[in-house]
């Protein structure tokens, strides 16, 4: 990226971190039951939450979780267009070596973990084969009718089906961007009406309804995409941040039977903090550390979840305090995530690089649905 897009740099490992703060300092805590059944061991009692001022990451744990996946939905939004270049197959493959290899070695990272749990504790490894293998094609898992494992991997299925709903949309969306920015958010929000209104009455899996009901923070993306290629204007950008955040509002009566006021608030707070780095976005530095955190953003999101309430679970049941205990598991996970990166998705990124020809700077980028005699950066 040049200059002038670095600034995703800046928020992208933070984003990481956030997430990683509100799973372990709350939601490991607060749904000790649910996690102890996820990795297959009997729950914690007697936990207490980690003492001031941690506890503070638990009390906006929340926040700090859709905060982080807000701003992963806006990012995808704004940059995934900028590795289009005309070719919906070579578009989707590109994005294929970007996601699954780091995510099917990610997930049997976690899956070892677990495995790992569950004979030092002597307890039967609770997933069949199928069931784990069905998550390596991150929508796949619904297709065969699994049960989620993981826990993080529902904002992935989002981020492929966007993936695909672009590769066969891009020369419509190019054509009538300002019509589809404003008619692609209601109709999200619409069908995830429909879902949380079936949910309510017949019961069944409520996340559909809260996929969609985030994805418009996608679409969001693409506003600042165009804006950036100088094909709309930053009072319609404005607009587009005040539309999205009126339909997020307004669905939220609905949406309050799966997911309480911080989901609304981590995405709201997502959308500010996007809109200032875009904002200033030219003098925004991104340092050494930023810039690390930023690369290995997306393999430290796969493994944190399950592998680091494994080894929370049996460092407090072996006697440490909470904090010591999250410390170690953040460690352990971090450099599970550089092995990953280092091991993985560099080699899959330099792999998806060249497929296609060098990429020209942003300044010549095309805007989405144009063809362009070379292919925008990754």
């Amino acid at each position: 990226m040049t200059q002038r897009i670095g600034f995703p740099d800046a928020i992208r490992g933070l984003a990481a971190l956030s997430v990683m703060l509100g799973h372990y300092f709350l939601i490991f805590f607060a749904d000790n039951s649910y996690i102890s059944h996820l990795i297959g061991l009997p729950p914690l009692h007697g936990l207490v939450f980690p003492p001031w001022p941690f506890s503070l990451a638990a009390d906006i744990g929340i926040v700090l979780g859709q905060f982080g996946v807000g701003v992963f939905f806006i990012i995808s939004g704004f940059v995934i267009p900028l590795s289009y270049d005309g070719h919906a197959g070579r578009f989707l493959l590109r994005r294929a070596l970007r996601i699954y290899p780091v995510y099917i070695v990610g997930f049997m990272i976690v899956i070892g973990f677990v495995a790992s749990g569950d004979r030092i504790a002597g307890t039967p490894f609770p997933y069949s084969f199928w069931r784990v293998v069905s998550h390596f094609g991150v929508l796949t898992r619904g297709i065969f009718g699994f049960i989620r494992i993981d826990g993080i991997s529902w904002t992935l299925e989002v981020e492929v089906s966007f993936y695909v709903a672009f590769a066969l949309l891009a020369a419509a969306i190019g054509r009538w961007r300002i019509p589809f920015l404003f008619a692609a958010p209601v109709i999200l929000e619409a069908a995830s009406f429909l879902l949380i209104h079936r949910y309510e009455s017949s019961g069944g899996d409520p996340t559909p309804a809260l996929q969609l009901w985030v994805a418009p923070l996608l679409v969001l993306g693409l506003a600042y995409y165009f804006h950036h290629q100088r094909k709309i204007s930053a009072r319609m950008v404005i607009l587009a941040n005040f539309y999205v955040a009126l339909l997020l509002i307004a669905e939220w009566p609905f949406m309050r039977v799966i997911c309480n006021g911080q989901w609304l608030v981590g995405y709201l707070v997502a959308m500010a903090v996007f809109a200032a780095c875009y904002r200033f976005g030219a003098v925004i530095r991104p340092g050494r550390v930023l810039r690390h955190l930023s690369a290995v953003s997306y393999p430290f999101y796969v493994v944190h979840a399950l592998s680091g309430y494994a080894i929370i679970y049996f460092l407090m049941a072996r006697g440490l305090s909470p904090v010591p205990a999250i410390l170690i598991a953040a460690a352990v996970v971090y450099l599970c995530a550089l092995a990953l990166h280092l091991a993985v998705e560099r080699p899959a990124m330099r792999l998806s690089k060249a497929i296609g020809v060098h990429p020209p700077s942003t300044a010549a980028q095309p805007a989405v649905g144009e063809r362009s005699a070379v292919p925008a950066p990754e």
